[in-house]
């Protein structure tokens, strides 16, 4: 997926943007013509996003398993740690 102009590319500032977006989005609900239902799924999504998942908690993990899995590899193949 092509990224859009609005939506930075460094993780650190992917947070603050969607931290600013589930903040400020209930206040622009209706010059946006959002529903309330459309506005919490939106919201959810973001939390979800933001806290539980992707950036924070879910990244770290893969990253972390993707360093032992080198690491786990070079000791089969060298014998080295």
């Amino acid at each position: 997926m092509k990224r859009n102009l609005f939506y930075p590319t460094q993780q650190a500032q992917e947070i603050v943007w969607v931290a600013n977006f589930i903040n400020k989005l209930p206040g622009y609900a209706a010059a946006l013509g959002l529903t309330p239902d459309q506005v919490n799924a939106a919201v959810a999504d973001g939390l979800w996003l933001l806290y539980i998942y992707i950036l924070q908690s879910w990244l770290r993990a893969a990253r972390k398993w993707n360093t032992s899995c080198t690491s786990a590899l070079t000791a089969a193949q060298t014998g080295n740690d």
